[in-house]
């Protein structure tokens, strides 16, 4: 088996900023993902405007 040089220098180099890179443990992790889901679909379910669109307020096609 033939492995270059290159290839192996990148294997070594990207282990070790694995390794040296501080890791949060699953627990942590899955509850800063978890409040980032939660806050974006709380931001995507809030009401923008309780104002009701109708054709006389419509910025777009008044002319129906």
């Amino acid at each position: 088996m033939h492995i270059s040089f290159g290839i192996l220098a990148a294997l070594l180099s990207a282990s070790s900023l694995v390794a040296a890179s501080p890791t949060q443990s699953a627990g942590d992790l899955m509850l800063d993902l978890n409040s980032k889901a939660i806050s974006a679909l709380e931001n995507a379910q809030a009401p923008t405007s309780r104002k009701k669109c109708t054709i006389a307020n419509a910025n777009v096609r008044r002319d129906w």
